[in-house]
């Protein structure tokens, strides 16, 4: 996977839309997290952007399966088509879908299965969809926006956060140890940060609702970014 490739373009997307935002939302402020909508890419792209109550299912080469479909691009009609569904998974999708879309040019057109949001753990996907996760991650969780939410959710001066019994206790004062104990292969610490709403006193929205996404895609990108020092 070229993934200087994938990153510069979700950056150049996100540039993209940030320049139009006077455009896209008119008589409005909306601040850097606000913008990171796929409807508004989809907008910059000069494409529709549908959600549908049902996408039909389609065929799965393995056993003759039928899956139920969660997002589509259709190039041809200029359309990324989204199932409705809970906001963080349609929110995710529809990045997704945006990703194929200027990743994958010669998909006329395309449908996927619900989208798992462990994307860093998907042996068995093929490589389009492993890219367009990797996508979705980059346009809706940037780094730089990223980092800066994350220090001035747990007080950082500097990165990486550091697991310690202060800062465990801080986390999960009902059972520190379980965080200090934890393994690096495990999702364990990041879940934690991601899902996070209080600490040291101070109580802020969690990295996930603030970005819109599910705990567990925050919590995956947190470990790529390596906010977290181990051990």
């Amino acid at each position: 996977m070229n993934y200087k490739h994938i990153q510069k373009t979700a950056y150049e997307l996100q540039k993209a839309i940030w320049y139009e935002k006077e455009k896209l939302l008119p008589n409005q402020q909306p601040t850097a997290l606000e913008l990171l909508k796929p409807e508004l890419a989809a907008k910059i792209l000069g494409l529709r952007y549908q959600t549908y109550q049902d996408l039909g299912n389609q065929k799965f080469s393995f056993k003759g399966q039928r899956y139920k479909v969660a997002g589509l691009i259709d190039r041809q009609q200029k359309v990324i088509g989204v199932l409705e569904d809970k906001p963080e998974s349609m929110k995710f999708t529809g990045a997704h879908e945006i990703g194929h879309w200027l990743l994958h040019p010669n998909e006329i057109m395309h449908r996927d299965r619900p989208i798992s949001s462990n994307y860093l753990n998907q042996e068995q996907k093929p490589q389009l969809e492993k890219e367009a996760d990797y996508f979705a991650a980059c346009f809706l969780m940037p780094p730089k926006l990223l980092k800066n939410c994350f220090m001035n959710s747990f007080c950082l001066n500097n990165m990486p956060f550091i697991f310690d019994e202060h800062t465990a206790f801080h986390l999960d004062p009902s059972d520190p140890c379980i965080l200090l104990e934890t393994s690096e292969d495990s999702l364990d610490r990041e879940l934690a940060l991601a899902s996070c709403s209080s600490y040291a006193g101070r109580r802020f929205k969690s990295l996930s609702e603030l970005f819109g996404v599910s705990t567990s895609a925050m919590a995956i990108r947190l470990k790529e970014l390596k906010f977290i020092r181990w051990p």
